[in-house]
């Protein structure tokens, strides 16, 4: 009989679960619109660029996961539909949840807890932030080490800084968002 509890235990220790820490850095493009209304029902839409790099890290357990994704969109650029190109750098942190599927897929969500957004002309300088932007993803996981991912992103910004003045984005435009697809390459760990 002891012998029999010493196998089952043998064989429940053996096929405990999988669980570890989650490394996860990425190299993606960003591509998206930002729509505008101001108070006075002026429209206003600009095309929206950059390459962004990032990385997810936290904790797995049974394909289930969960942790922060930081990225930074550097060198992008903002092209209205009339004037100059506005040169744009953004930060977001999220709080993430994910699950790896069994069968090379995988989908998460990011819930932004600091998102900003900075452009610059030759003229201006503006940061944008406040708000919580939401992403969804998902990714194939059938190369060796490798996963390619494409995410939504949707933010609502609140704040406005421009020329040392902050103000809510409210006091001028009724509309204000920014929606966006990536195509990302991460190494998951």
């Amino acid at each position: 009989m002891k012998k029999l509890y010493v196998l089952i235990l043998t064989g429940l220790i053996g096929t405990s679960a999988h669980a570890g820490f989650l490394i996860e850095p990425y190299l993606g493009y960003r591509s998206g619109d930002l729509k505008t209304t101001t108070l006075s029902n002026v429209s206003g839409k600009e095309k929206y660029t950059s390459p962004v790099i990032g990385a997810r890290l936290g904790w797995s357990f049974l394909g289930l996961w969960t942790g922060f994704d930081y990225e930074m969109g550097t060198s992008g650029e903002s092209k209205p539909e009339s004037g100059p190109s506005i040169d744009v750098d953004s930060s977001v942190a999220y709080l993430a949840v994910g699950y790896n599927l069994p069968v090379m897929f995988r989908a998460w969500a990011g819930y932004g807890l600091i998102a900003e957004l900075n452009r610059e002309t030759a003229s201006t300088k503006s940061k944008i932030y406040g708000g919580a932007p939401v992403k969804i993803g998902f990714g194939y996981t059938g190369l060796p080490l490798v996963s390619i991912n494409f995410e939504y992103f949707m933010w609502e910004p609140k704040k406005i800084e421009s020329g040392g003045i902050k103000s809510k984005i409210s006091n001028s435009y009724s509309k204000y968002e920014l929606n966006a697809m990536m195509l990302s390459v991460s190494i998951p760990l």
